[in-house]
C-alpha cells in the first residue's frame, strides 16, 4: 500500500508529518511534530475504511492504559474524513527488528528484563479491563534500541480491530489457511496467539495475553516460536496437549542456567492449555519480581582474544580499554575470534568485566 501521507503534510493545522515509520495490518505510523508545543509524536491512522470504523473506540480503550511500560496516548481526532491517534514517540526500535537484525536468541538476563516489564504493562492493561490480544515482538518497543534501556508496549488500542479480523478469517473454515496467509495481521500474530482465541472465541479473555507473554519469552530464548502457526496443527496441538520443545543451549553456562530454568518454569505456566491454570497478570509480575537479573544496558564488541574453550578472553569495544570475559559466562554458542558479541559491562581491575555475553549474528 502506498503511503497515506508525505513529509510536511499538516494534519488538523497542528501535526506536521516528518517521516513514514512503518505499518501493520491495520494502520500506518508516522513521526510528526506537534506545532503547539514543539514535541515529536507518533501519528497513527487506519489504512482503510473497515479499520476506521473501530478506530475511535480502540483509541479510547488505549488511553485508559497508563503505565511507564506502555506508550502514552496523547490525542485522538478526526480530520478530512480520516481518524488519527497521537502517541508518545519512542526513541528506539521494535523488539522484532532488534532481535532479527542482531541475534539468534537472547540470554536469560535479557529475557527476564523484557518479560518483567512486559508483564507489568499487561497488568496495568488488565487492571483497566483492557485485553491487548495482539502481543508480539513487533508491538514491543525497545527504548535505546540495541542498548535495551527499557521497553514500552504499543497498540493496546487495536484489540477490537484484531478481533474483527480474526472473526473474518476463521469464519471461512474451508479456506482458513489461505485467509491467514493473506492477513498481514494474523501472519505475525498467530505464533504468539493463545489457542482458545482461535478455537473458541467465547474464551478470549485476559488469559490470552498471558499465553502471548510465554510464547514471546520462548521465542527470545530459542529464536523460534513455541508452536506452529498452521491452523490444522494448532487444533492437533490443543487436543494432544503438545508441550514445548526443550531448550538445548540452556545448560551452556552454569552461571546462567539457574535463571534460565526459572524462566522456563514461568514460560510453561503461561503456555498451559487450560487457561484457568495460567497465572494472572499480577501473579506473573510477582513471579518476575522474584528473579535476580542485572539491568545494565547492553554494549557490543568483538572477540579480540580467547584462551581455550573453557577459559577467558577479551572483548574489543568502542571504549579505550578491552573488556575481560570468561567463557562460562557466555550463553549458547561460544564466539570465535573477531565475532561480534552483546554484553553488559561491570567495573573491574585491571579490566572491566563482561556478564552475560551472547554471540550476535
Amino acid at each position: 500500500m502506498s503511503h497515506i501521507h508525505k513529509p510536511n503534510d499538516i494534519i488538523a493545522d497542528r501535526y506536521v508529518i516528518e517521516n513514514y515509520i512503518d505499518e501493520g495490518g491495520m494502520q500506518q505510523v508516522y513521526s510528526a511534530i506537534d506545532k503547539n508545543i514543539g514535541r515529536k509524536v507518533a501519528l497513527k491512522t487506519p489504512k482503510n475504511d473497515s479499520a476506521s470504523l473501530r478506530f475511535k473506540s480502540t483509541a479510547i480503550c488505549s488511553a485508559r492504559v497508563i503505565h511507564p511500560n506502555v506508550a502514552k496516548t496523547l490525542d485522538y481526532f478526526g480530520f478530512d474524513k480520516r481518524e488519527y491517534l497521537i502517541e508518545e514517540l519512542i526513541d528506539g526500535k521494535d523488539l522484532n527488528t532488534v532481535f532479527r537484525n542482531n541475534f539468534s536468541y537472547l540470554d536469560p538476563c535479557l529475557v527476564a528484563f523484557i518479560g518483567h516489564h512486559l508483564s507489568k504493562a499487561v497488568a496495568a492493561s488488565h487492571s483497566a479491563d483492557v485485553v491487548h490480544r495482539d502481543l508480539k515482538p513487533s508491538n514491543i518497543m525497545i527504548v535505546g534500541g540495541e542498548k535495551f534501556r527499557d521497553i514500552k508496549v504499543t497498540d493496546f488500542g487495536i484489540a477490537k480491530l484484531v478481533d474483527d479480523e480474526i472473526n473474518e478469517v476463521f469464519s471461512d473454515t474451508e479456506n482458513v489457511e489461505s485467509s491467514i496467509a493473506g492477513s498481514k495481521t494474523l501472519v505475525g500474530a498467530l505464533p504468539y496467539m493463545a489457542p482458545e482465541i482461535v478455537l473458541n472465541k467465547t474464551k478470549a479473555g485476559k488469559h490470552i495475553d498471558i499465553w502471548s507473554i510465554g510464547a514471546i519469552m520462548y521465542f527470545l530464548l530459542t529464536g523460534k516460536t513455541p508452536f506452529t502457526s498452521q491452523f490444522a496443527q494448532i487444533v492437533i496441538n490443543y487436543h494432544t496437549q503438545k508441550s514445548i520443545d526443550p531448550i538445548l543451549h540452556m545448560d551452556t553456562s552454569r552461571h546462567l542456567n539457574p535463571l534460565g530454568n526459572q524462566l522456563l518454569g514461568i514460560i510453561k505456566s503461561c503456555l498451559d492449555y487450560d487457561y484457568s491454570n495460567r497465572p494472572n497478570s499480577e501473579q506473573l509480575v510477582q513471579m518476575f519480581s522474584s528473579l535476580c537479573y542485572p539491568i545494565q544496558e547492553r554494549k557490543y564488541g568483538h572477540i579480540k582474544y580467547r584462551r581455550g574453550t573453557h577459559g577467558w578472553g577479551f572483548i574489543k569495544n568502542i571504549g579505550p580499554n578491552d573488556t575481560f570475559y570468561h567463557t562460562e559466562e557466555v550463553f549458547g554458542l561460544q564466539a570465535s575470534h573477531s565475532e561480534r558479541v552483546c554484553f553488559s559491562e561491570y567495573p573491574g581491575l585491571p579490566q572491566a568485566r563482561a556478564f552475560p555475553i551472547i554471540r550476535c549474528k
